[in-house]
């Protein structure tokens, strides 16, 4: 064997390892194995593999080593090996481990027979036996070996399943009630034997392990074990986590644990409360933390998590745990010289508890937690003198608070305020009717409740940096203003609304200054990289605080709510202006006024108008562009100024349409922040405040057009700064300033659709003079300004405006005409850039939508770029025949369907063809048919003219000759989009409800002819396909069953045998989708085949 170097480590040749693996292949060829394999020669041979297994060592052999290993594993003679390697005393923890490893490979892959399941029972458990007592006997130098006893008990977890959950009627192995109690005896009778004596095949020791499977121990017995013995009860509890954990971890995989939860709850349940309750109520109080704690509350915490998952699955999983909860209060509140030895651990079980199944803790146990809590008393006369209802252990709780707070011990902090919240939210209802129903009458209390949780809400300390009972508290804020409002109007008290109308104002002036951004301040200025977790809690927490003041408003509406926040602005002097409190109520109030017509609403804008709202919020806008900031904490509170205070603004254009005054100063000083921004901004920052102004111009320009039509002069004089490409904007801050004055053009056909024309025009020839004939940057951005001009023209749906109205018919001939020749100049305009840059996809892209526009429109609609058909397909044609078709084809094809949207009801089967021809037949055999995105790009055309009007596709001349065989074809495309497109497609060619009567009869005898065909490659690419993809060919199935059910079926009678020699899963098949008859229960039908034919496991 190999050399024994350092601490138990070995050292293993090649030539060992060699020697080795020649054995086992010898072995593997050996008449007879059993005994050539556990012989003393050559048992040193697996020795040695499995050494170098687990040596670290990552030499060539090390795969087949493992390879070789495994198969010793699952071989028939498992058994017997792992036996061997566990009774050795002269060989290393991993060779045990790897037998009790080898015991779990036969469990779990070679389990055969019940005498099989015996010995392997029986096996662990003599072997854990002796093991145990290995290890009592020198815990630390065995230390390594607990690895090893882990593994033989969760074996025997294995084992118990096997044994009570599919264990047959007349099995000669008994029911296993209880592995606790044949621990306990085993444990108990093992010092009759000497320790080596402890070996499989000693007949009295197996008689031992036989009667004790069944063995009742009483509770005196299994104190007597575990008591003198702290080691043996660590073990003990350890042998229970195991056993409990692993059901938990069988439950969903396990087929019959609902016969396992029926053992679990008549017999181990009461040994585990026991053990749990002795350790809880005795071991722990009279030794102050014992080396053994952790062990008690790690079982504790696993035995509610099966509790916990038995009770949702299985009837026979309640089980009573009230007298655990009870001593785990009693630990919670126990001080010991000023310390606190359980607090912790208790309080994160208790709130692991809430979490999970908060029903586990009954009323009683809930009262005298919230007594501990709260340090409220019982509302029910009959309680007052119960002890549940005590007060006294809430001084426990305030002394424990203040410790944590003195020693700033934060993380405990929230972990408390965690599980406090978490108890509230158990039942919130019962805290509504508390506070405000006629249940709960006594003043006293409502005040003290109401008290309690505010102080709760308030805590002393910095939030999220400091403390997180604020941040905990939100959500039960919601929940209970959400159960407030649907508390039935009868049992309300009837000061109701005014208790509500207090406790919320409270809850608004609590909250307002834990959301500032003085708070993210503190936070930056720690400028370490591990508190950057702390900013995006605090994003979070100011996110949920104003979904409560979004919950709150609907019990204080405008009146109060909205008129609170307001209060606080108006009473700001001027020159003293504190900007982070103008940010957070910013901030709520773009949530409370998004949505709300302020045009409409005289009360808000009122409010809105007396608290010099605006005045505010551009001042704050001002400060986050133009201040100059000196360090990035500075710079990164600037940028969340601006993006408060330019969402709000964004959100008062309903407002500012009242203040045309106002509105043309806002406008102004947004232009100004717009040029200076990068003056006071690092780079970064001022992309984003960039982005954020201008969102707001579009806004403005978009809700307040009509408004802003006198300033149209200078909204051109600011396009004409930063066209040029020496300006320091951007492309993308050019074509939204484009947009807005579209917008504001739009609205100027009131004064004739020759002031809409001329405004136009002379745009366009702004952009011509400033960026034609220049570089690709800026030639590019005059297609994309040209685009976006189109786009702010379009009419919107919801406009509403009698003057644009009587205009619209004036507007229409006006555009028909076209006297300014606007058309023209675009046309020639994007023409050019297209030939000069013709290999360029972003060209052919915004060139494309630009052409699409107007096909958005019916054609009582008017449009500057409502160009003609003819016109359209000529320049698609000349860009096909110079562009790059790989890239460009995508783009052209997406404005082919909007053309044959846009003008289906006079399109022909010759304009299909002269399309289909001239963009996708042309370039078949160069292009598209070795690129399955071209491919994608051509079956989604004819999708949209089979959607369309699918006439002029049945119709074409290439229908039979070209589209249907090749689609058939594509239907064993490998590429999921081919495959969904494709599949699309024969849907819709089966059942299309738009076929004329002369459609269906040419749709009718393609069936006739190519159907076989069709069906026949679809199974083909069925049965090929991975499974996420069988749900496309699905779709063809049904589509044909219900088409042609009698064809189907012999079609399907010719095929399948020569697709799949699963002759009974094809008549099941064949059978049950001839009944489906193309429904939904398809699908599965169409999966079980699948899974069947490809040998894979059936759908449970």
């Amino acid at each position: 064997m190999g050399l024994v170097t350092g601490a138990g480590r070995q050292c293993y040749s090649p030539k060992a390892v060699l020697k080795g693996l020649i054995f086992i292949k010898r072995y593997s060829r050996c008449k007879f194995q059993q005994v050539y394999l556990i012989s003393l020669m050559n048992i040193s041979h697996i020795l040695d593999l499995i050494g170098y297994l687990y040596s670290g060592n990552a030499g060539s052999e090390l795969h087949q080593v493992q390879r070789e290993l495994q198969k010793l594993q699952k071989s028939d003679f498992g058994v017997e090996l792992a036996d061997e390697l566990l009774k050795r005393d002269d060989v290393s923890y991993d060779v045990k481990y790897f037998g009790a490893l080898t015991y779990a490979v036969q469990l779990n892959t070679n389990l055969k027979s019940e005498e099989q399941l015996w010995s392997i029972f029986e096996g662990n458990l003599i072997h854990l036996t002796r093991l145990i007592n290995v290890y009592l006997s020198m815990p630390s130098p065995n230390k390594r070996l607990f690895i090893t006893l882990t593994k033989l008990i969760s074996n025997l977890s294995l084992v118990f399943i096997h044994i009570n959950g599919t264990r047959k009627p007349n099995s000669d192995i008994p029911i296993w009630p209880n592995p606790i109690n044949t621990l306990i005896r085993l444990i108990s009778h093992s010092k009759q034997w000497p320790i080596e004596q402890w070996q499989v095949g000693n007949a009295e020791l197996s008689a031992l392990v036989k009667s004790s499977i069944t063995a009742d121990v009483s509770y005196q017995e299994l104190l007597q074990c575990i008591d003198p013995d702290d080691r043996l009860n660590e073990l003990v509890l350890s042998f229970t986590k195991i056993i409990v954990e692993d059901f938990v971890k069988f439950q969903p995989k396990a087929v019959h644990m609902h016969e396992v939860n029926i053992v679990v709850h008549e017999h181990i349940y009461v040994s585990a409360m026991a053990l749990i309750n002795y350790n809880l109520e005795n071991k722990l109080l009279s030794t102050i933390n014992p080396p053994y704690t952790s062990e008690v509350f790690e079982f504790v915490r696993a035995w509610i998590s099966f509790i916990s998952y038995a009770r949702r699955h299985s009837i026979h999983g309640n089980m009573d745990l009230s007298e655990m909860i009870k001593n785990l209060i009693s630990l919670m509140c126990t001080t010991v010289n000023g310390t606190y030895p359980y607090s912790d651990m208790v309080i994160k079980i208790l709130d692991d508890l809430f979490e999970r199944d908060p029903m586990l803790v009954n009323y009683e146990l809930r009262q005298q937690l919230e007594s501990i809590f709260l340090g409220v008393t019982c509302t029910d006369k009959k309680d007052q003198n119960d002890s549940a209802c005590s007060v006294g252990s809430h001084d426990w709780l305030l002394a424990y608070m203040d410790k944590l707070v003195t020693t700033e011990s934060y993380e405990e902090l929230k972990q408390l305020s965690e599980c406090i919240v978490g108890f509230l939210k158990i039942n919130t209802l019962e805290i509504c009717n508390k506070l405000f129903t006629v249940v709960h009458a006594d003043d006293g209390q409502v005040q003290q409740y109401i008290k309690v949780l505010l102080q709760l809400t308030n805590f002393p300390l910095v939030p999220v940096i400091q403390e997180a009972y604020s941040m905990k508290m939100v959500d039960l804020w919601i929940d209970i203003c959400t159960s407030y409002n649907n508390i039935p109007q009868d049992i309300l008290r009837p000061d109701s609304s005014e208790i509500a109308a207090e406790l919320y104002s409270q809850l608004v002036k609590i909250y307002l200054p834990r959301i500032s951004l003085r708070i993210k301040q503190r936070i930056l200025e720690k400028s370490e990289s591990r508190y950057d977790f702390l900013l995006y809690e605090f994003q979070d927490f100011r996110n949920a605080v104003e979904d409560l003041m979004e919950t709150l408003w609907y019990s204080m509406d405008h009146s109060k709510l909205t008129n609170y926040l307001l209060s606080g602005i108006s009473q700001q002097q001027s020159g003293n202006i504190d900007l982070f409190e103008v940010e957070v109520v910013s901030f709520l109030l773009k949530r409370l006024l998004d949505g709300v017509n302020l045009s409409q609403s005289p009360l808000v804008s009122d409010l809105i108008r007396d608290s010099n709202l605006v005045e505010h919020v551009m001042l704050l806008i001002s400060t986050g562009c133009k201040q100059q900031a000196y360090d990035e904490t500075t710079q990164e509170l600037k940028c969340v100024f601006l993006d408060t205070g330019a969402r709000l603004l964004a959100t008062l254009s309903g407002f500012l349409q009242l203040d045309q005054k106002q509105l043309s100063h806002i406008v102004s000083s947004l232009f100004d922040c717009i040029e200076n921004c990068h003056k006071f901004n690092a780079p970064r920052y001022a992309e984003k405040m960039h982005e954020d102004l201008i969102n707001t111009v579009v806004t403005l320009c978009d809700k307040c057009r009509n408004e802003l039509v006198p300033l149209l002069p200078n909204f051109i004089q600011v396009l004409h700064a930063i066209l040029p490409q020496t300006s320091s904007n951007s492309n993308v801050i050019r074509g939204k300033l484009t947009r807005s004055i579209a917008y504001i053009v739009q609205t100027s056909v009131r004064k004739g659709p020759e002031e809409q024309g001329k405004h136009i025009s002379e745009t366009l020839d702004l952009f011509v003079t400033t960026m034609y004939r220049t570089d690709r940057n800026s030639m590019l951005c005059l297609l994309t300004c040209i685009s976006e001009l189109g786009s702010g023209i379009l009419e919107k749906h919801d406009y509403e405006d009698p003057e644009y109205t009587q205009q619209i018919g004036a507007l229409r001939n006006y555009w028909e005409e076209d006297p300014l020749q606007v058309r023209k100049k675009v046309y020639d305009v994007v023409t050019s850039c297209c030939e000069q840059y013709s290999k360029d996809t972003e060209f052919i892209e915004v060139s494309c939508l630009i052409f699409s526009k107007s096909l958005s429109l019916d054609d009582s609609k008017a449009h500057f770029l409502a160009f003609d058909t003819n016109i359209i397909m000529e320049f698609i044609l000349a860009r096909l025949a110079t562009c790059e078709i790989s890239t460009g084809l995508p783009y052209i094809s997406y404005l082919l369907e909007r053309i044959v949207m846009h003008r289906k009801l006079d399109l022909t089967s010759t304009d299909f063809d002269f399309m289909f021809t001239n963009c996708f037949i042309k370039y078949y055999q160069t292009h598209i048919v070795n690129d399955p995105d071209l491919i994608q790009v051509m079956i989604g055309f004819v999708n949209e003219v089979m959607y369309e009007k699918p006439t002029i596709a049945v119709h074409s001349s290439h229908w039979s000759t070209f589209i249907l065989p090749q689609f058939i074809r594509f239907l064993s495309a490998k590429e999921r989009f081919t495959i969904s497109v494709v599949a699309k497609f024969w849907a819709r060619f089966l059942n299309n409800r738009r076929y004329t009567l002369d459609d269906k009869a040419i749709v009718d005898s393609n069936i006739a002819s190519l159907g076989e065909q069709l069906l026949t490659s679809t199974m083909h690419a069925l049965l090929n396909t991975q499974r996420s993809d069988i749900q496309y060919y699905t779709e063809v199935l049904r589509a044909l069953v219900a088409k042609k059910p009698l064809e189907t079926k012999k079609w399907l009678t010719q095929s399948l045998p020569q697709l799949s020699n699963n002759g009974k899963a094809n008549s099941k098949f064949l059978e049950a989708i001839l009944l489906a008859r193309g429904s939904r229960a398809t699908q599965n039908i169409v999966l079980e085949w699948w899974l069947q034919s490809n040998g894979l496991p059936k759908m449970k």
